[in-house]
């Protein structure tokens, strides 16, 4: 059933953006880790299993999670691998036989977290150029709701003399939301006034998310916002 969903969710969300029509039936048969003709998108790679010692990190889960992976080409499907999403390098991690195997964001169509039943898409499966990686989807009805991750560094600044300061650099994940709506993607701002000018066209979404205190960078409020944008349609 939870599959099912997650189907649904994707489905839905490429439908109204590409006017595709991915149904469940097109799926060709789940992938072998054996066969080498299957697996021509995903590589070995040296990367240990075991987390790394820099400070921060460019995984969206930095533990282990079991997924469900859909590739773009023939939606063939790779079931129940544990994987982190690496956003710096946008690809996946699969973890495999002790080895760590990687798909790349452009030849990934879905990828759908076990536990949490969370869906990542990628810039391919919207038919966008820009920006590349994977995308949360939060919100999928008329209008959606997507999450962008993208890795970022913080530089040190380390004074010897003082001996004060943080001398590594520190990597995290940064969240950039945004609306789709009619197959154009659109950035929201993370600054209220900011997000109000964005809708100045439309003064009733503008009056709502001034009215309602709405904080952008938080994304339950987002998700009011959509709510409200999609009833008025």
């Amino acid at each position: 059933m939870l599959n099912i969903m997650r189907f649904k969710i994707i489905g839905s969300l490429v439908l109204s953006f590409l006017t595709l029509n991915i149904v469940r039936s097109q799926i060709t048969p789940v992938l072998d880790f054996n066969s080498t003709n299957e697996w021509s998108k995903v590589f070995i790679t040296n990367r240990p299993i075991y987390n790394n010692s820099q400070t921060g990190t460019p995984f969206i889960n930095p533990e282990w999670k079991l997924a469900d992976i859909v590739l773009l080409e023939n939606k063939n499907e790779i079931l129940q691998v544990p994987v982190r999403i690496d956003t710096k390098f946008n690809l996946i991690e699969i973890r495999h036989e002790e080895k760590v195997k990687v798909l790349h964001a452009s030849n990934t169509f879905s990828v759908a977290l076990t536990i949490t039943g969370e869906v990542f898409v990628t810039n391919k499966t919207l038919g966008i150029t820009e920006p590349e990686g994977f995308f949360k989807v939060v919100y999928s009805k008329k209008s959606s709701l997507l999450c962008y991750y993208s890795a970022k560094i913080i530089e040190g600044a380390y004074n010897p003399v003082l001996d004060a300061g943080i001398k590594e650099d520190k990597m995290f994940v940064e969240q950039t939301y945004y609306i789709m709506q009619n197959g154009k993607l659109t950035k929201l701002e993370k600054n209220r006034k900011k997000l109000m000018r964005q809708f100045e066209d439309q003064p009733e979404i503008a009056q709502f998310i001034k009215d309602e205190h709405l904080m952008p960078k938080l994304e339950y409020d987002l998700l009011k916002l959509i709510g409200f944008i999609d009833s008025r349609t």
